[in-house]
């Protein structure tokens, strides 16, 4: 009789956990991008959902996020030339013109384009996993954020639980981050750390 491999204490399908509740997965094995659960842009409401839509394939039954070498600054006026391709479980944004949304990265952002307000997932608390591989070079960064929904200061802090720079990475290592920032969140302390 075979025994089914394990990874310490877990069984070898990485999605089974003794004593833990499942509420939310996605193995990426259809298609196209779920948007019952997934937000295919980066905060649109600073940019344009034609310029913050997720660059994407699926390659082997694995979702590929992408940045092609002519895909434009996803928010060029305020974040210079970042071109980003990303799934969120969640957005919020004012009336164009506020200051008011999700992540505001920039002080001069206003809404610029107008958003359906929702929410796929928002935990309090969890066990968060990811499996994930990437191209490596300077320039990349890839990274699990769990940012606050962020429709009051109280609810806008961000837990980063790994981010991984491209000059900080290569064929055999990588240096790793995480940590938490307040935004407007008064009872968080800024703090981080690279393991």
């Amino acid at each position: 009789m075979e025994k089914e491999a394990t990874r310490g204490d877990f069984p070898a399908n990485p999605v089974d956990k003794p004593h833990y509740l499942l509420e939310f997965c996605d193995e990426f094995s259809e298609s196209s991008v779920d948007e019952g659960k997934w937000v295919p842009f980066y905060l649109p409401q600073w940019s344009s959902r034609n310029l913050a839509a997720a660059n994407h394939s699926f390659e082997d039954g694995h979702l590929v996020l992408k940045i092609d070498a002519d895909q434009p600054p996803w928010c060029p006026e305020y974040d210079g030339d970042i071109r980003c391709s990303s799934l969120q479980t969640g957005l919020f944004a004012g009336p164009v013109g506020s200051t008011l949304g999700q992540h505001r990265f920039n002080t001069a952002s206003v809404v610029r384009e107008a958003q359906v307000n929702r929410i796929t997932y928002a935990p309090r608390y969890g066990y968060f996993e990811l499996r994930a591989k990437s191209i490596m070079r300077p320039g990349n960064h890839v990274a699990l954020w769990m940012i606050g929904y962020e429709d009051s200061p109280e609810r806008s802090a961000e837990i980063c639980i790994c981010e991984i720079y491209g000059k900080n990475a290569n064929s055999t290592s990588s240096v790793i981050g995480f940590g938490v920032h307040p935004w407007a969140d008064s009872k968080i302390v800024d703090e981080g750390s690279v393991d």
